[in-house]
């Protein structure tokens, strides 16, 4: 939830990835959050 709030959007869930000591499955999220490109700064180094 935490992650969410800064940006992070979750594109892949491993199902029962993760085993832990005592024998528990746990899955695992991974989360992504988007660059954010700014076009004007970016040309300025273009040219």
């Amino acid at each position: 939830k935490a992650f969410r709030q800064l940006g992070f959007e979750a594109r892949v869930t491993l199902d029962g990835y993760y085993m832990t000591r005592k024998g528990e499955v746990r899955d695992i999220v991974i989360m992504l959050k988007g660059m954010q490109v700014n076009m004007e700064k970016d040309m300025f180094y273009l040219f």
